[in-house]
């Protein structure tokens, strides 16, 4: 993640430096135009011309490659993450049964307060940074005329209003600050001037992520209340039967694991299915194990 970073920073300057000369930009344009490419808002309020626009062509099709990384890592921490809660969740179920004493109540619930709490705190810092937002561009800012590529023509800043100057409402700023943050960026209300695009560049960042973040919480938290009467440990008849895959009357450790695996999402039963089928087309002589002259260059390359 480290790396990820470090070259997302040098792909940020890489771009801010190209364009500052392609495009004789200032500086907070630059940087203003180049993370809208990064977390995809892409107002489409500075758009550019000739060689700058050649430039971006290649830039947004390498960035591509880096956002996959990025995504690949924090998919990689998701995972991990859900280990995390399976490991935490069976031992809450083995101490039920170890502390139970009528084993036909060993139920496992899995105490919710602390996902609840994480969501609360990720919906507030999420409310934090639109809350910055909408003071900033309703209230700080003012009436601008803006500048450069989008200067209002004929609008003077001593009389910013009456000379068709922008200035954004409560309403305004809180529906521009909810359309940045998801990355819808429409493009209808964006920030005009230096300040307002140098803050609105960083509340972008804090932002998206801030919205990303509430997502997650919130798509862990429906998984969770979907799956919730999958983390019961009550068995039934049925239930065993299930897990007796193999109609033995017994339930042997493979078929436990499987069991599982399967019932706290991280496989399905198709897959295991498709597993058991393999193995069985490989175990040429019907004998319910692999030899090595069975397995061998089927899975993995013979050494050498």
């Amino acid at each position: 993640m480290k790396v990820n970073m470090v070259a997302l920073v040098g792909y940020i300057l890489l771009g801010v430096s190209v364009l500052s000369g392609y495009e004789n930009w200032s500086f907070v344009t630059c940087f203003y135009v180049i993370i809208q490419i990064v977390t995809t808002v892409g107002y489409g309020d500075i758009p550019p011309h000739g060689s700058g626009m050649v430039f971006l062509t290649i830039y947004v099709l390498i960035g591509t490659v880096l956002v996959a990384s990025i995504v690949t890592g924090l998919a990689a921490s998701f995972l991990d993450a859900s280990e995390s809660r399976l490991r935490q969740s069976l031992s809450l179920v083995k101490t039920t049964l170890v502390n139970s004493d009528n084993s036909d109540d060993g139920l496992c619930s899995v105490d919710s307060s602390v996902s609840s709490s994480q969501l609360g705190q990720s919906i507030a810092i999420y409310l934090f940074f639109l809350a910055i937002w909408v003071v900033y561009f309703a209230y700080f800012e003012g009436c601008t005329c803006s500048y450069g590529a989008t200067l209002i023509e004929g609008c003077k800043e001593d009389a910013c209003i009456a000379s068709g100057g922008t200035q954004l409402s409560v309403e305004q700023a809180l529906y521009m600050g909810v359309i940045t943050f998801s990355t819808v960026g429409f493009g209808d209300y964006t920030p005009k001037s230096r300040m307002g695009r140098l803050v609105g560049s960083i509340l972008m960042i804090l932002g998206i992520l801030a919205f990303g973040n509430v997502v997650g919480e919130v798509s862990g938290k429906i998984s969770e209340w979907m799956s919730d009467k999958k983390r019961r440990v009550l068995v039934s008849r049925d239930v065993f039967q299930k897990i007796d895959r193999d109609g033995s009357g017994r339930v042997r450790r493979n078929e436990f694991v499987t069991y599982m695996l399967i019932r706290q999402g991280l496989v399905s039963t198709e897959a295991v299915d498709v597993i058991n089928d393999l193995f069985d087309a490989m175990d040429t002589d019907k004998s319910g194990v692999l030899t090595f002259d069975e397995i061998n260059g089927k899975l993995l390359p013979m050494d050498s």
